[in-house]
């Protein structure tokens, strides 16, 4: 008696693939509910399933691409799959859902439950079957087939194609027959595989992908950016421009409007990070031209224009002109950015703060969504009107007035004292100028793991003395440790008052030298450092290294340089000062040979009269500021379309804005104007992802339209493996009238998986850099 072929009910497979895959199901559940339990954090689970999901969208409308001109072109898809791996669940026309592995898989045979049934496509008498071999290239005719009426038609017929979801969702793939990209010699004789495909059919199916990709982009950016939507960017209004930069030196200032870039005009108003992205991509060789609006005190506005070409700072990797976006008038409205600002005023110098805990008080009265209304009871209503008042009351005590929308919080007066700090500066000494050859001390502000750190150099420690240098500044660190990249350096600093020698062996790089030290300006103290002992005053207190420090200026007393330098601001060019000096606690470190006994013979306090430089008066005047450091975000204009034509015209131009700026990414990066630092993968998209979630759904939706245009700009690079290597492929064979062998095309495919493993391996190292310090 014959056996029997049964078909299970399709309850009991799915039980059983449903036992098959619990393990699978265990894997993916516990850790989920691990992280709620432990984090104790719904949002943060709900932001990382937002963009999970999000980046599934995208690589599902990528791989749908694919798939749908693949069967418009009449080619078997075995697999459509979201995510990548071992296959969780899918399911199957004629085969319904399941668990696990695909029962119906030919290669799966144990466990497939209808080895002996053909497939869809797979009968001689199918009707579709016969369609695709009519349409194939050198096909027989119809009347060729072998006709088969005496076979019976199956109870049901399973389809071609496993549409599964995947364990790891980190991609996705549609297998099609004849085509494998890892595997170029995995071709097949079906009239249905992708290989016996034309050759512009191929094209079309391997372009597909972006081109979907692109679509959703465009598609998005214009729903983003219709009339009742919008996003909120900073516009290209400049905030504070640095000294002795390119902005500067072309005429730019404070409450300057960028309306073009290279005298094109987009939809909408020009964005502050389309000024970065323009500078940071330029070749810094050829200039810039920028087109900007001036306002006028009658209420005009003055177009100006100007080439500027970026440069690129020794402390940055991006090329820049030196301005930066405007801040508004309204407070942070973050608690944590607040509570961080108040903690930073309490924390001191020595730590990384502002050990300015009087203010800390004040600053805890501000609460989100607050804005500064006036300035010592003068009326502001933007950041320039802010800025100038602040410089002319100088280093005294104002009183900001603080005013919410909310009628239930009651306006509120701060009082905050402004600092005197350095303008950022492009290409000048990042350092306070020297008064008659003296300037406050160099302080290690934040000493990192790494050779000063094994040294023994804390957090705080003064440097008075690096090898033979004494009194160094800030550059002579730099130039000292450069120049003895795997040398150890003798450093003599100040702890606690008290003199200790450190012994630090140099790291040597590719640059020269490093030991992980970020040096600062002690302005927090008036304790003088003597930099050029010719230029300074001939008083025994400031001889043989020891320590004094400046007491009063023309009779008023100071407690930090900060003070020193606000003084000496209001004095002009050739006028006398008085400085009056003071023996500070304990000897400094005196070299060998000194004498021991003249500290102890030394006056209590020594006067001096200098005479104001004109350097001094000018550097004073066009580097320094005061800066009232309230925490303030920065303006925000909303940027959207006035008609639905307007937002699908402004939904294009991102597209292809986002476009130009991949291809010249990797142009920077081959002409070495771009740090491959900055080059980052899924973790480190999915950190700025779930960052960016904090400013509302729309910004999230924008991020994944971006992204989608680098993965399709990406995708189709002329590089193996992926859809632009097998495009070029393609055009060789169309040129040649056959493909190329596939011994080489193994070869290209090799080639091309290390490249992408490579390139992996150090996005992925570039991703943990920026989860772990933010940059």
């Amino acid at each position: 008696m014959a056996k029997s072929s049964s078909i299970p009910p399709l309850h009991r497979r799915l039980a059983a693939n449903y036992r098959r895959s619990r393990v699978v199901l265990y894997s993916l559940l516990l850790p989920l509910a691990a992280a709620f339990t432990i984090a104790g954090a719904l949002d943060s689970a709900k932001r990382l399933i937002y963009i999970v999901l999000g980046f599934s969208l995208i690589i599902f409308l990528h791989e749908l691409g694919h798939f749908v001109v693949a069967r418009l072109c009449s080619v078997k898809c075995l697999t459509f799959s979201i995510g990548i791996g071992p296959r969780l669940c899918g399911w199957r026309k004629g085969g319904g859902f399941s668990w696990g592995k695909d029962p119906y898989d030919p290669d799966n045979k144990k466990d497939a439950p209808l080895k002996d049934q053909k497939t869809l496509g797979e009968r001689e008498d199918d009707k579709y079957a016969r369609k695709t071999l009519e349409d194939t290239e050198g096909a027989a005719s119809v009347a060729d087939l072998p006709q088969s009426p005496s076979i019976p038609p199956h109870p049901k017929t399973i389809g071609d194609t496993d549409y599964r979801i995947s364990w790891l969702p980190l991609g996705g793939y549609v297998r099609m027959l004849g085509q494998d990209d890892m595997d170029p010699t995995k071709v097949s004789d079906d009239p249905r595989a992708f290989n016996r495909r034309p050759v512009w059919q191929r094209m079309l199916i391997v372009s597909a992908g972006v081109t979907m990709n692109v679509i959703f982009a465009a598609v998005t950016f214009a729903i983003i950016f219709s009339p009742g939507i919008g996003v909120n960017f900073p516009p290209a209004h400049l905030g504070l421009v640095a000294y002795n930069s390119p902005a500067e030196k072309a005429g730019m200032k404070m409450g300057d409007e960028i309306v073009a870039i290279d005298h094109k005009r987009d939809l909408g108003f020009v964005e502050f990070t389309d000024v970065q992205i323009a500078c940071a991509l330029s070749s810094g060789a050829a200039p810039i031209n920028f087109e900007w609006n001036r306002p006028q005190p009658d209420g005009t506005v003055k177009r100006m224009s100007a080439d500027v070409t970026p440069v690129r700072p020794p402390d940055n990797g991006f090329l820049m002109i030196g301005v930066s976006p405007m801040p508004s008038l309204n407070i942070a409205n973050s608690q944590d950015q607040l509570d961080a600002s108040v903690k930073e005023r309490k924390a001191p110098l020595s730590e990384g703060g502002d050990d300015r805990p009087d203010e800390a008080p004040e600053i805890a009265k501000l609460k989100p969504h607050d804005h500064i209304v006036a300035v010592n009871d003068t009326p502001v209503s933007n950041y320039v009107q802010f800025y100038d008042l602040v410089q002319k009351l100088g280093s005294e005590p104002v009183h900001f007035k603080i005013h919410n929308d909310d009628a239930a919080i009651a306006d509120r007066t701060i009082t905050i004292r402004p600092q005197l700090e350095l303008r950022q500066a492009v290409g000048a000494p990042d350092e306070f100028p020297l008064v008659a050859g003296m300037g406050p001390r160099l302080i290690a502000l934040k000493v990192e793991k790494g050779p000063a750190m094994k040294a023994g150099m804390k957090d705080g420690d003064i440097i008075t003395r690096i090898g033979d240098r004494s009194a160094p500044s800030q550059k002579d660190l730099y130039d000292i440790v450069g120049a003895n990249a795997g040398n150890t350096l003798s450093f003599d600093v100040l702890r606690d008052g008290q003199p200790v020698t450190l012994q630090v062996q140099v790291e040597r790089t590719k640059t020269g030298g490093k030991i992980q030290v970020a040096p600062a300006q002690d302005l927090e103290h008036a304790d003088v450092s003597v930099r050029d002992p010719d230029a300074a005053p001939r008083l025994d207190m400031l001889q043989h290294d020891r320590q004094a420090r400046i007491a009063a200026v023309d009779g008023t007393p100071v407690k930090s340089w900060e003070d020193i330098y606000s003084l000496l601001r209001k004095k002009t060019a050739g006028e006398k000062v008085a400085l009056t000096f003071a023996s500070a606690a304990g000897p400094a470190t005196a070299p060998a040979g000194a004498d021991a006994s003249a500290a102890a013979t030394a006056p209590a306090e020594q006067t001096a009269s200098i005479t104001v430089s004109p350097e001094l008066a000018t550097a004073l005047a066009q580097r320094t500021h005061y800066i009232a450091d309230i925490p303030v975000e920065v303006e925000t204009r909303t940027q959207r379309a006035d008609t639905a034509w307007g937002a699908v015209v402004m939904g294009g131009q991102h597209t292809w804005k986002f476009i130009e700026q991949v291809y010249m990414t990797l142009l920077g990066l081959v002409r070495g104007t771009v740090d491959p630092s900055n080059l980052h993968g899924i973790v480190g998209i999915t950190k700025v992802g779930y960052d960016i979630q904090q400013r509302g759904p729309v910004w999230l939706w924008y991020l994944l339209a971006m992204v989608s245009v680098n993965l399709a700009v990406a995708n189709f690079l002329p590089l193996p493996i992926v859809d632009g290597g097998l495009f070029l492929l393609l055009i060789l064979e169309k040129i040649r009238g056959r493909p190329l062998s596939l011994k080489v095309q193994s070869a290209i495919q090799i080639v091309g998986i290390v490249l992408l493993a490579g390139l992996f391996i150090f996005v992925t190292y570039n991703d943990i850099w920026l989860v772990f310090t933010g940059k």
